[in-house]
């Protein structure tokens, strides 16, 4: 099968790269998505002992990351966001810098019902970023506003996002909008329409090279 096939085609870069810590990663991902906690950890750390490069740590981190939150341990996931940023002020900028940390930070405060300290974060965040670029955060905010329940403010937050992805032909994101209409109508238990953005979102990405060069970083930073 996919899975199978995705092992091989990692198990032999991992002979070709060198030190394979891309492959080690890719490796640990597919674990994670089949469950295979113990064997995702050891690729981590046989990847974390290999990393050499300043953004090696901080893939390392983010795979990581998204181990912890499969596993429900959501404080340890803000621990390593936290720890991430460490590596992210050496080698990112700051807006990009703050999206990576932000939406992250939201996203797992909003899993833990503390929702009063994800605005904070969200406002924070929007503070920070000179417009146009925090209409980016508009996904993320669509998402807060489900979670109280406030649908209808939701939605305008996700049109807001597409706008943005259709004015700065940000065609790479252009997943984000199915996906969190997705999500939104799920909360609602309109599981058969969600179902339906799932499915649209996925082939965006499927469509989309950018996204896939990009190993989905925005739903990585969502922890799905």
């Amino acid at each position: 099968g996919k899975p199978d096939s995705a092992r091989a085609s990692y198990e032999q870069a991992a002979l070709l790269e060198e030190p394979p810590v891309v492959a080690m990663l890719k490796l640990a991902q597919l674990s994670i998505r089949q469950g295979a906690w113990a064997e995702a950890r050891q690729y981590i750390a046989d990847a974390e002992s290999m990393a050499v490069t300043d953004s090696q740590p901080m893939q390392v981190l983010q795979v990581e990351r998204l181990l912890e939150v499969r596993l429900g341990r959501i404080e340890r996931a803000i621990q390593l966001t936290l720890d991430q940023d460490v590596f992210n002020e050496a080698v990112l900028t700051p807006v990009d810098r703050s999206f990576n940390l932000n939406v992250p930070l939201i996203m797992y405060n909003m899993m833990l019902d503390r929702l009063d300290i994800a605005d904070q974060l969200l406002s924070e965040t929007n503070a920070g970023l000179q417009p146009p670029l925090n209409q980016f955060l508009s996904f993320i905010e669509a998402l807060l506003e489900a979670e109280r329940g406030e649908f209808e403010r939701a939605e305008a937050a996700v049109q807001r996002g597409a706008d943005a992805v259709e004015q700065f032909n940000a065609e790479y994101l252009a997943y984000q909008v199915p996906l969190i209409r997705g999500e939104i109508e799920r909360m609602r238990g309109n599981y058969a329409q969600a179902a339906n953005y799932f499915s649209e979102a996925v082939e965006l990405t499927r469509r989309s090279v950018k996204v896939n060069n990009l190993s989905n970083e925005l739903s990585e930073m969502y922890g799905y």
